[in-house]
């Protein structure tokens, strides 16, 4: 069922750019100084990020103003560097294509966001390493069945 809400994802937002899991851990694991800089955004709920994340991300709500995406991506990013690759993943990967997708259409210099294929349920059906529980928050009942592996849930519904 995920590859199905992937590709779904993917036709849904055709103009951002998907990174696998693969890359990204590959990408984390370089220590080429050719490669650009990484910024891995959450854009998660709060509650959500709060359970579990990937290593090194920031969390950033998909849904907050234009000029604050850009205040966070400034604050975020380092000046001299030549070049950042933005990841953003939430849950499956509609909010952080929402997300993706609008920082790419902030045209900033030396800026180019991807979104996360598969997000972090992919990530953590792949025994990847997360910070904070080993498990994810499943966002709903709904799609933690459609997406995640239930040994990986880290919520209940007071959550």
């Amino acid at each position: 069922m995920l590859k199905l809400i992937v590709y779904t994802v993917s036709r849904k937002f055709p103009n951002v750019d998907n990174i696998s899991t693969a890359e990204l851990e590959q990408k984390l694991q370089s220590t080429s100084e050719n490669q650009p800089k990484i910024l891995i955004i959450d854009s998660r709920k709060e509650e959500e990020f709060s359970v579990s994340r990937l290593e090194k991300a920031k969390h950033f709500h998909f849904l907050a103003s234009d000029q604050e995406l850009k205040k966070f991506i400034q604050d975020n990013t380092e000046e001299n560097s030549t070049s950042t690759d933005i990841i953003c993943y939430c849950s499956l990967g509609y909010r952080s294509s929402v997300l993706a997708d609008r920082i790419n259409k902030l045209e900033l210099d030396k800026v180019k966001a991807y979104n996360l294929e598969g997000s972090i349920f992919k990530w953590a059906n792949e025994n990847r390493p997360l910070q904070g529980a080993q498990g994810v928050h499943p966002f709903s009942y709904l799609w933690g069945i459609l997406g995640l592996s239930l040994f990986k849930w880290q919520w209940t519904p007071d959550q």
